[in-house]
C-alpha cells in the first residue's frame, strides 16, 4: 500500500468535522484567526516531542575540541549539513500567547495576533507572558538544553568573586586556564 498524507488544511478540515462544527461556528478554521490549526500545530509538537520522530536527516564533520552550538548556523556549516537548519526554534512567543488565549477561552470573536490582549480583565498580556519566562527559564535550568561557552577574565588575586553576565541562569562548568604561554 502506497504511503498517503493528508495536508494541513485538510487535517484542520478533518478535526472539524470530529468536532461536529463543520461550520466553523465554535472552532475558527479560516485565514482570519485558525483557532484549529493553533491545535494541529500543538497536537504535531507535542507528538514530535513525544517519538523524536524526524524525517529530515543531517551530518556534518566535527573537531573533538570544538564547541558547537546546534542551533547557530555560523557555528555549524552551510546548509545542508547545518543542524540549525533543522534543530532551531520554531515556536514564538506570540504563537505561545494565541493558545494560552485560545485555551483560556479570552478571545470572543476577535483576531488574535498574539501581540495584542483582546480577553477579560482576569489576565492580562503582562501575566501571562511573565508566566511563560518563569517556565521558560525552569526549563532551561532544569534540562540545560541551551548551553553556551564563553570565556571571561578570572577574579583578581585580592577578590573570590567572579561576576556573570545577567542572562547567566545556572553554571554547568568551570575550567580555570593559563593564559599566560
Amino acid at each position: 500500500m502506497p504511503y498517503t498524507y493528508q495536508t494541513f488544511g485538510q487535517l484542520c478540515t478533518s478535526l472539524a468535522v470530529r468536532l461536529g462544527d463543520v461550520n466553523s461556528i465554535y472552532w475558527r478554521n479560516s485565514s482570519y484567526g485558525d483557532e484549529l490549526s493553533v491545535y494541529v500545530w500543538e497536537a504535531l509538537r507535542t507528538w514530535q516531542a513525544y517519538t523524536g520522530l524526524r524525517r529530515e536527516r543531517c551530518s556534518f564533520n566535527l573537531d573533538w575540541d570544538t564547541w558547537y552550538d546546534l542551533t547557530d548556523p555560523t557555528s555549524t556549516g552551510a546548509a545542508p549539513q547545518n543542524p540549525a537548519a533543522f534543530l532551531g526554534p520554531t515556536v514564538t512567543d506570540s504563537l505561545l500567547v494565541q493558545s494560552i488565549q485560545y485555551h483560556l477561552i479570552e478571545n470572543a470573536n476577535t483576531k488574535v495576533t498574539g501581540t495584542s490582549w483582546v480577553a477579560s480583565e482576569m489576565f492580562t498580556l503582562q501575566s501571562v507572558t511573565d508566566a511563560l519566562q518563569r517556565s521558560l527559564n525552569q526549563f532551561i535550568q532544569d534540562t540545560g538544553c541551551k548551553i553556551s561557552n564563553f570565556q571571561q577574565p578570572g577574579p583578581t588575586p585580592t577578590s573570590d568573586l567572579v561576576n556573570l553576565p545577567q542572562n547567566v541562569i545556572d553554571v554547568r562548568r568551570v575550567a580555570w586556564g593559563n593564559t599566560t604561554p
